[in-house]
């Protein structure tokens, strides 16, 4: 586990180093998480309203409308499974409650912007898209706590972002993105198994593969690093 840690921090920190070597911007941002799940390739449940938390550096070029990313951060992925009040024949009285089936990831995106100006020279606009690799941090899945053990650690995907960026100053500015993740990896692999719930009911669960996809918006910070040769 540590090994793999200092491998996606290595790589992170070789993404950084290679961006610096030119002028870069550099920030953080962070915002609301919108996590959904297919199980067996169909939708499942609702979404979990969650968070997320990012740093990033990228490339900077006035002239060039391009740019190189880096980011790491840390992710919730997940679906809600949400019931209705039921009343039994008996006159039994079932509230209704709210599942939260919440996997926290350690997320690394490598990628590409491309940017454009637009009518007031402080904002910019950009659209991009990159690769993620995301690392399994922690797994809470409430009514499946008994699957825990079977949440693959990395799974990997896509992220395809747009957004705009906010010059308040030469160096300072703000960015707000909003940005779509789908994985192409399994989350979790469920073979067909019989388990027992935290109610202490015993419950046969079908073969499952679960895949993730989420909608993030983002607001943060944006910090421009100049550097000029002079001859």
């Amino acid at each position: 586990m540590m090994k793999n840690r200092f491998l996606i921090f290595s790589f992170f920190l070789f993404s950084a180093g290679a961006l610096s070597a030119q002028s870069y911007a550099f920030g953080i941002k962070g915002g609301l998480t919108a996590a959904t799940q297919r199980w067996n390739n169909f939708d499942s449940g609702q979404p979990l309203f969650s968070y997320h938390a990012d740093a990033y550096i990228e490339s900077w070029n006035e002239e060039n409308m391009s740019a190189l990313f880096a980011s790491l951060g840390y992710h919730a992925r997940g679906r809600s499974v949400r019931t209705r009040r039921v009343f039994g024949i008996n006159g039994e009285d079932f509230p209704a409650r709210t599942f939260n089936q919440q996997l926290f990831n350690a997320v690394l995106s490598i990628g590409a912007k491309k940017k454009f100006r637009m009518g007031n020279p402080d904002i910019r606009g950009f659209y991009g898209i990159g690769a993620r690799l995301e690392y399994n941090i922690k797994a809470d899945l409430d009514i499946y706590s008994g699957l825990e053990d079977l949440v693959n650690k990395f799974t990997y995907g896509v992220t395809v972002n747009g957004g705009f960026e906010f010059m308040w100053s030469e160096f300072v500015g703000g960015v707000f993105e909003i940005s779509v993740h789908p994985d192409f990896g399994k989350q979790i692999f469920a073979p067909t198994q019989v388990f027992i719930d935290d109610r202490g009911f015993e419950r046969q669960l079908q073969e499952q593969n679960v895949v993730n996809t989420s909608i993030e918006i983002s607001v943060g910070f944006r910090f421009l690093h100049k550097i000029i040769y002079i001859d």
